[in-house]
């Protein structure tokens, strides 16, 4: 059984993934010569900015991080080191997304391709790194932080949420339904 703490960053898990998916099929669309949406596509990048970096990352590297430190796992080439590392290399995959939307949007021809190769590098790291998260790092948690550390860290996790506000986690996770809706809806 996992701590409430842990459930929540992997239900956050689940709606990076429905993202990481539906841009994916829409980068299988890009190279099938079909439209994207350039409002989903903007919307897209806010929610990795937004939503996977500054909400989920940001509790993990705020929070539970220091707290696996602090309870003697190595902040560097350990598990930790390596998160830490795969989230420096999102936040680039998202810029280079983030740029060619919108050269994409001013109509430049060679973006389009450029996106296909950013959601391929969100597509190459994500699934992985979340499966890493969720199972080797999360157990560890779990197992080594005391449940009262859990439980601060869950209602530390809860103030983040409030300081986004409150509708925030609510619209992305419509957001990834839908897109994901949306996208498997759509011819191969």
């Amino acid at each position: 059984m996992t701590s409430k703490a842990i459930d929540a960053l992997m239900h956050e898990h689940e709606i990076i993934l429905k993202v990481v998916r539906g841009l994916d099929r829409i980068a299988a669309a890009l190279t099938a010569k079909r439209a994207a949406d350039v409002e989903t596509l903007r919307e897209a990048v806010a929610f990795m900015r937004t939503f996977a970096d500054k909400c989920h990352h940001g509790k993990e590297e705020d929070l539970l991080f220091p707290a696996l430190v602090a309870a003697g796992v190595p902040d560097a080439g350990g598990p930790v080191g390596v998160m830490k590392s795969e989230h420096v290399q999102a936040r680039e995959c998202v810029g280079k997304f983030a740029e060619a939307v919108e050269r994409h949007a001013r109509g430049e021809p060679a973006a389009r391709d450029e996106i296909v190769h950013a959601i391929a590098c969100l597509n190459g790291l994500y699934p992985q790194h979340i499966l890493k998260e969720n199972n080797v790092l999360f157990p560890m948690a779990d197992k080594i932080l005391t449940a009262t550390s859990l439980e601060r860290l869950h209602e530390a996790f809860e103030k983040v949420e409030e300081a986004l506000g409150e509708d925030v986690h609510h619209r992305f996770a419509s957001f990834a339904k839908r897109l994901e809706t949306e996208t498997l809806a759509e011819p191969a």
